[in-house]
């Protein structure tokens, strides 16, 4: 797994997030809130910590693969 943390605006719901982050890429195979955070003077955003689960039945995933599903989660998160 990888972590991914992220400021994300109050009316995106964590299941919004899990459904993106979940159809990221197929690699992806669990979605985990691990933290989840709100200051009183951030108004309109959250911070939140996910662990994303990857796995591959077929072959043991390399380095490669696991920074291709990060980088993919990433721009997913930031549209």
């Amino acid at each position: 797994y990888f972590d991914i943390s992220l400021l994300a605006p109050l009316p995106l719901t964590q299941a919004e997030l899990d459904k993106t982050l979940k159809n990221t890429d197929q690699l992806v195979t669990n979605i985990e809130l691990i933290d989840f955070f709100e200051k009183e003077d951030w108004t309109d955003v959250r911070s939140l910590t996910f662990h994303v689960w990857l796995g591959d039945g077929q072959k043991t995933l390399l380095k490669q693969d696991i920074e291709t599903v990060h980088a993919k989660a990433i721009q997913a998160v930031q549209g």
